[in-house]
């Protein structure tokens, strides 16, 4: 080999050791710059890890935070419901004790009208046969002496029956009214009269003074008298004298006499007695009754009448009570009656009104169309009120019906326009007619 190429092999050599030494070099500072790139990274990482996991935790202590916060509010709740379902409890209870109270109270209120009806019946017939026994005694002549001592005995005991009876009525009317109220009776339809009628004005009509011992205001749709404490009327006086109060005219008595009257405190035309229903009420009739015992003569009146915006519906002067029976009537309509003219008697219907006289008991008899067919009703001076009547019927020219009440069986025949005939009680025998009205 000559030195030339030996010269050029020895140079590649060389140029061979100087570059790997340059590469290895190199390698390292990669390496090196490789661990550092890695080292931040991996520092980088772990301060991301160490912020989400804070993050995390922050985020579940919130959410502990809300559940407790939700558990709390689920107590609370727990806790109101339980005392709703007490208090609902307790109420339930209470509302039950009061209606079983009342439907008590209801069914011993009917108890007593029922013993009361019964003695009103037994009171009544007492009554009839003693009237039978004077009639009979009267038609005697021959005995007129003994008659005369039996007559007055008789007539006293009459008097005293009339005075129960009246007082069993009494005790009757108050009971019925307190049983509607509870039951919540339903009206009669079909009626005429003054309708929303809240305030009843009543004052002198000759400047003297007022004595009053029962306003009565009969409701146009039922009949009754709402003008009654017991049904929440109020009467409220410009004055009072002589120990004659205000609710003595709203009690149901009357007629009566001092003390059982209303008793102004001075005689002008300043002065008043007004009577407040429990609320607008459509009326058909009023009654004013004045003082029975003695100062009748001052017993005239002029009446007002107001709606629930004291608006004056009506106004009537000079009403009478100086009657024997001691009262003045006002009549505010009664119900629908077909004209006279519409009235086939014996045939097909009797509607209307009739003037009833039963065995000398004055009253009215008013036969209507209803779409179960001929109805009827009854009402009579001495009770003051409207009854029902049942069971009647037309055949030929005879009408039969029944008074319940005082189970009185009643047949007459139909003339024209006025029926005859005779009703039963028990096993008597009485007279009766009735009149057609105009």
């Amino acid at each position: 080999m000559d030195i030339k190429t030996t010269l050029t092999i020895i140079t590649l050599t060389a140029s061979s050791l100087a570059y790997s030494t340059d590469f290895d070099q190199d390698r390292a500072n990669a390496f090196r710059e490789l661990d550092m790139e890695t080292g931040s990274c991996k520092a980088k990482l772990e301060q991301q890890m160490i912020g989400l996991g804070n993050k995390h935790k922050s985020d579940l202590s919130n959410k502990n935070k809300e559940i407790a916060k939700l558990r709390s509010t689920i107590t609370s709740l727990e806790t109101q419901i339980n005392q709703s379902e007490k208090q609902t409890n307790s109420i339930d209870a209470e509302n039950a004790k009061k209606l079983a109270s009342c439907n008590s109270k209801t069914e011993r209120l009917k108890g007593d009208l029922a013993s009361i009806n019964n003695r009103l019946k037994q009171l009544q017939q007492d009554n009839d046969r003693l009237s039978t026994d004077i009639l009979a005694l009267k038609q005697k002549p021959s005995q007129s002496d003994l008659n005369d001592g039996q007559n007055t005995e008789l007539e006293d005991k009459i008097t005293n029956l009339n005075r129960q009876l009246k007082k069993e009525r009494d005790k009757n009317v108050i009971l019925e009214r307190k049983i509607a109220l509870l039951a919540n009776v339903p009206p009669i339809e079909n009626s005429n009269g003054i309708g929303a009628v809240k305030r009843i004005k009543i004052s002198s009509a000759i400047n003297n003074w007022i004595q009053i011992s029962e306003v009565v205001a009969i409701e146009a749709l039922t009949g009754n008298d709402v003008a009654l404490s017991d049904l929440g009327a109020k009467a409220e006086p410009s004055s009072t004298g002589y120990g004659g109060e205000a609710f003595n005219a709203i009690d149901g008595v009357g007629p009566a006499g001092h003390p059982r009257i209303f008793h102004s405190g001075a005689a002008d035309s300043s002065q008043y007695l007004m009577v407040t229903l429990s609320k607008p009420t459509k009326l058909s009739e009023i009654k004013i009754m004045g003082r029975a015992d003695n100062y009748s003569s001052r017993d005239v009146f002029n009446v007002v009448l107001y709606d629930e915006n004291k608006e004056v519906i009506l106004s009537k002067n000079n009403l009478d009570a100086r009657s024997s029976n001691n009262t003045a009537a006002l009549n505010l309509g009664t119900r629908n009656t077909p004209k006279k003219k519409n009235r086939i008697v014996g045939l097909n219907t009797l509607s209307g009104m009739w003037t009833l006289d039963a065995n000398g008991y004055k009253g009215k008899l008013e036969f209507y169309q209803s779409d179960s067919g001929l109805n009827a009703r009854v009402y009579f001076d001495v009770i003051n009120k409207w009854e029902p009547v049942t069971n009647v019927t037309i055949e030929g020219s005879t009408i039969k019906f029944h008074r319940p009440s005082y189970s009185q069986n009643y047949s007459g025949t139909i003339g024209n326009d006025r029926v005859v005939g005779q009703f039963t009680q028990g096993a008597n025998v009485y007279a009766w007619e009735a009149s057609a009205q105009e």
